[in-house]
């Protein structure tokens, strides 16, 4: 009888094991696709070489630009929002960056749609947020799923202005 007894506690060990690791791993698939929170801190179109893909720093500082915001929820895919503050985002082209798919691409466009996606980014007010492109009829603001070849890219907009050069105030 207590044979039997021990060797239902292992089972009952064994069995309660098993769906702790099962929990215990689920809770880290879930962490992995959690929404990430971006909030540029700079209106400039910084040079950078490198993003954090979790916070959306460039080159292992703490500057986070609209651009590398919307370059890391798009390496990420998934679900992020891009909070922007009252100002002007001026995409002079001095915040290059390269997408391995498309080549040399233009350095104003913000490209997105690498990967599948919803990313809100939500502006101040359409009267307090404006993202602005450096010259006049240069380039498109965005080209958001390029090629089509993605998908499930969705790219929702509020609260901002779409400028070009011409509209400076």
């Amino acid at each position: 009888m207590q044979q039997l007894l021990n060797s239902c506690r292992v089972i009952s060990f064994v069995s309660n094991a098993k769906v702790f690791i099962l929990f215990f791993f689920s809770g880290f698939l879930f962490l992995t696709t959690q929404a990430q929170n971006y909030t540029p801190n700079t209106f400039a179109d910084q040079p950078f070489t490198t993003v954090n893909n979790s916070t959306g720093e460039i080159d292992g500082g703490s500057v986070i630009t609209l651009r590398s915001a919307l370059l890391a929820a798009d390496n990420l895919g998934g679900t992020h929002t891009i909070t922007l503050a009252t100002g002007t985002y001026l995409l002079d082209g001095s915040g290059n960056y390269t997408v391995s798919s498309l080549g040399a691409i233009s350095s104003r466009t913000i490209y997105l749609g690498n990967t599948s996606q919803d990313i809100t980014i939500n502006g101040n007010g359409a009267a307090n947020t404006f993202i602005q492109m450096a010259a006049a009829g240069a380039d498109r603001i965005f080209a958001i799923n390029y090629d089509g070849s993605v998908p499930d890219v969705f790219t929702t907009m509020s609260g901002m202005t779409l400028k070009d050069d011409a509209l400076r105030n």
